[in-house]
């Protein structure tokens, strides 16, 4: 089923590398963020950071056993940890960078809480609101996202969190990635580059962060994707790591969404 779904995602990673492209501005600020991270990190040469999208406001999880509420925090911190065993380079670094994209205020601190240091290795959790730079945190939200609530504030105010939404936006799907992380060097500012995301697919943002990843990285296929029988996801390569419908729906990914009017 999961390949049923590969002329939708080619044709959705097309449009958002090489059509949908983020404005002057909004590029600096994804910039300057990816080099907060890169700064966090023990590699100078390729930084790197896993990102979590945590979606609260008026989208609840899907699945049954979360039914009417949210997936829990504990859940997030699993899939981190896990991750951190499977993907490299997390298993050989002195820090695991994690960067937590939510529409949620409370998200950052209560998931820190739950990500504790592992067998001496460091763990830093960082999120636009904890950005240096007064302007860049200024952009980070500050209620739970409600899509009517949202059409009732001031112009300044959407723009405001439009901007912000932006900025994680990237940091969560790994889209326009401008630096190449092999060559960076301190002299050159590196920027992070993203290894992996945990996420609900609930959200859009969710979806949309499985194109940027690419086919075979989100979903463990082989490089070059040879295996034409293998239809679902490898789970100890995949690096979009779905959390509220995984093993429970087919196909596991999904492109469309369709709204009653």
């Amino acid at each position: 089923m999961l390949r049923r779904q590969k002329p939708i995602f080619e044709r959705a990673e097309y449009s958002l590398k090489h059509t949908i492209r983020p404005s002057a501005r909004s590029a600096a600020d994804i910039r300057a963020i990816r080099r907060e991270l890169a700064s966090l990190s023990s590699s100078q040469v390729s930084p790197s950071y896993i990102a979590v999208h945590i979606r609260h406001g008026d989208r609840k999880a899907e699945s049954w056993r979360y039914h009417g509420g949210f997936v829990p925090y504990t859940d997030y911190a699993a899939a981190l940890l896990s991750a951190r065993t499977r993907l490299e380079p997390f298993n050989s670094q002195d820090v695991m960078t994690i960067y937590v994209a939510s529409d949620d205020p409370a998200a950052r601190e209560e998931l820190e809480k739950l990500v504790p240091d592992v067998e001496g290795n460091r763990v830093k959790v960082f999120s636009l609101a904890q950005s240096t730079n007064s302007e860049l945190s200024g952009l980070a939200s500050w209620t739970s996202y409600n899509q009517k609530d949202f059409m009732s504030l001031y112009d300044d105010d959407r723009e405001q969190l439009t901007r912000g939404a932006v900025i994680d936006f990237a940091l969560t799907t790994g889209l326009w990635e401008w630096s190449d992380p092999s060559s960076a060097t301190v002299n050159s500012q590196p920027e992070a580059h993203l290894e992996a995301t945990v996420c609900t697919i609930s959200s859009n943002i969710c979806k949309l962060a499985a194109t940027g990843l690419g086919w075979e990285r989100a979903f463990g296929f082989e490089a070059g994707d040879p295996d034409k029988n293998l239809h679902e996801m490898v789970d100890e390569r995949k690096r979009w790591l779905e959390i509220d419908n995984r093993g429970n729906i087919e196909p596991e990914w999904r492109a469309l969404e369709m709204f009653n009017l």
